[in-house]
């Protein structure tokens, strides 16, 4: 039995092949004419749907398992399949990106690599003894210009690897606390987040992430410059890095794993914990992630575990940071939250050590 990949019940591949939905361009995959997509050219038509919307996968209908023979080309030749496949790339597509860390957002496609939480935070405490009040900001605003319909190379055959996708955002990325007397430790970060997806290969997608940028803090006292880069890799069988949303399903898990390198010159530390110098951070992250509808009609419910691990290249030093969160989705969208956050352990970016717990209202675009 051959069987091809799913996404939320749905077909899903390289829209370069189908963004006018050929019959011919099909024809191409059947090496017999038998009027089967064949074993081994399945693999061309994974890549590029996992952000449709529910009502767009419901146009394409769900394929499961198929005979030897292959996948019948007539399943995919079809008006709503083609409307489905265009409206990847129609010309009012998403631009605007509100969420938590660029290094964890993949504007090409919004569920490789996410956590079940990643919004844009914010937390206001008041004290009404001493009169004063304690803020928490963090998230990150992005605009993209991405292009995620490219064709194969001329000659492509199953298994090559090839650029299936590319972007480039500019960014600006902050986290950082407060009181009524100003602000304290905290980050803001102005770059460009030029991502790349490569299809096929041993994974079915992997995500290359290059990321300039200049950092001060929220009193713009700090003058750092660095780059980052981060490497994700996607296999669907074993939920690697790849958050399928349906409001169907009433729960789902997957787990992340993201290979980080970033590189920073601090001519002024300002309010961080770095000192002048140079900082060469080697690591990355893995964490558990899972989406939970308790009860059929209510919103969903977000998991969150994830360790992150660096180790400075230059100094020797060595950083870690657990988050876990449990997020109480507002909305059927799940794009706003209440969510209560623990965090423990080091930051690189900033070398801050804290250990505290946090509610905080998420928004997420």
């Amino acid at each position: 039995m051959q069987r091809i990949f799913l996404a939320s019940g749905c077909l899903v591949f390289n829209v370069g092949l189908a963004i006018a939905a050929a019959e011919g361009e099909f024809n191409d995959l059947d090496l017999n004419g038998d009027r089967h997509i064949n074993a081994g050219t399945e693999a061309r038509l994974v890549a590029g749907h996992l952000d449709l919307t529910p009502y767009q996968k419901s146009l394409i209908g769900s394929v499961d398992e198929f005979t030897e023979n292959g996948i019948p080309i007539e399943l995919l030749v079809s008006e709503s399949f083609e409307k489905a496949v265009k409206a990847r790339c129609a010309p009012d597509e998403q631009r605007f990106f509100l969420t938590d860390k660029m290094v964890d957002t993949s504007v090409l496609n919004p569920e490789i690599g996410a956590p079940a939480n990643g919004g844009a935070a914010i937390s206001i405490q008041g004290d009404p003894e001493s009169d004063s009040v304690s803020w928490q900001l963090s998230g990150a605003a992005t605009y993209a210009v991405r292009h995620r319909c490219p064709e194969e190379p001329p000659g492509w055959r199953p298994g090559q690897l090839y650029l299936s996708g590319w972007a480039a955002s500019p960014f600006v990325e902050f986290d950082g606390a407060g009181d009524s007397d100003g602000p304290g430790v905290s980050l803001l970060r102005f770059g460009i987040d030029t991502e790349f997806q490569l299809f096929s290969g041993i994974f079915n997608v992997q995500q290359i992430d290059i990321l300039p940028y200049f950092q001060t803090d929220f009193a713009f006292e700090g003058e750092i410059y660095g780059v980052s880069a981060a490497w994700t890799p996607v296999l669907w069988d074993v939920h690697l890095n790849i958050y399928r949303s349906d409001p169907a399903q009433r729960f789902y898990w997957w787990w992340t794993l993201k290979m980080v390198t970033d590189v920073m010159s601090v001519v002024d530390p300002g309010r961080t914990g770095l000192e002048e110098g140079s900082y060469a951070w080697l690591g990355g992250s893995v964490g558990l992630h899972a989406r939970v509808v308790p009860v059929e009609g209510w919103n969903a419910i977000g998991l969150d575990a994830e360790y992150n691990n660096f180790y400075d290249a230059v100094s020797g030093q060595n950083v870690g940071q657990f988050t876990s969160g449990v997020a109480l989705f507002l909305t059927e969208n799940e794009n706003a939250a209440l969510s209560f956050r623990y965090e423990r352990g080091t930051s690189h970016e900033t070398l801050e050590d804290k250990e505290e717990y946090l509610v905080s209202l998420t928004l997420k675009l």
